[in-house]
């Protein structure tokens, strides 16, 4: 085994800026390994003070390329909006080596927003997807945009048809997943993201591309996206009643026990549509398991 890259820094354009507004210039530069060539990514994460905060990915796959410019969501940490990017350097070996820039991203105004909205009908499949995760973390709980941006999201990256305008890699399905639980747990919990996530572990199973360990051998750990995605979608457990009565609105209204109540208090479909719904996730999380399973026997 070789050592890991090093040697390099993460450097910004600049420290401070405004959300979907400022262009900020990345590059990692200076870095050397054993084990040429050396390939690079770059991401973000809001929640860095969190044990359990991630990384959302600038671009799904490494490349040759060392810079990157983009946008970003405002920072979450008042009063200085800290947005924590990180820059991945990988040897030809696949040894990863990371380094951390903090940058302050205050708020935009409305129509940074808007204008981030239209963008994304301009933008390649893959940067449409980042895009999209970055507005949804932008957005409030709830909020009466959700939909929309998930419509406009997936007319750009096809997230219904994957493989139609972006490459089926496993890469490409943890960014599809982590858009739609972002989505899920700002409360849009809609048929519409239940049937798009459905398509996303129909391709994942079909693929085979659920991995056991993917996480520990710094591969992308899909299964482990999957299930947070659904995790989101259907929070604890959800019995459903035997006919569609009085029964099964009581059930729904005991099957969220956090703070996602309220976003299940937003939905719009009928109890019978949720109960449908909750039938067809629970269905998928025995899939992922039996997957998952059966790998682990084979192995």
């Amino acid at each position: 085994m070789g050592l890991p890259p090093s040697g390099g820094r993460l450097e910004a354009s600049n420290i401070t800026g405004i959300a979907f507004q400022t262009l900020f210039q990345l590059s990692l530069t200076g870095w050397g390994a054993e084990d040429m060539p050396l390939a690079y990514q770059f991401g973000y994460n809001l929640n860095y003070l969190d044990p359990y905060g991630e990384v959302v990915y600038l671009n799904s796959m490494y490349s040759d390329r060392h810079t990157l410019d983009t946008f970003f969501p405002a920072g979450q940490a008042m009063p200085s909006y800290t947005v924590q990017v990180t820059g991945f350097v990988r040897s030809a070996l696949g040894i990863i080596a990371s380094t951390n820039l903090d940058l302050s991203v205050r708020p935009p105004p409305q129509g940074a927003i808007t204008s981030a909205f239209h963008k994304v009908e301009d933008e390649d499949p893959e940067t449409a997807l980042i895009t999209g995760s970055m507005l949804t973390q932008a957005l409030p709980a709830n909020s009466p945009q959700l939909p929309s941006l998930l419509n406009l999201v997936d007319s750009r990256a096809k997230i219904t048809n994957l493989g139609a305008n972006l490459p089926m890699t496993t890469e490409i399905m943890a960014e599809s997943s982590n858009f739609l639980y972002m989505l899920a747990n700002k409360g849009l919990q809609t048929q519409q993201v239940v049937d798009q996530f459905k398509g996303v572990v129909d391709v994942a199973i079909r693929e085979k591309r659920l991995k056991v360990g993917a996480a520990l051998s710094q591969e992308v750990d899909l299964a482990g996206t999957l299930l947070k995605c659904l995790d989101a979608l259907l929070p604890g457990q959800s019995p459903p009643p035997p006919t569609l009565d009085t029964r099964g609105l009581s059930a729904l209204n005991q099957f969220s026990v956090d703070s996602r109540l309220l976003q299940q208090a937003q939905d719009v479909r009928s109890p019978a549509e949720q109960i449908s719904a909750l039938q067809q996730l629970k269905a998928v999380e025995h899939r992922i398991g039996t997957t998952i399973m059966m790998q682990l026997l084979v192995g």
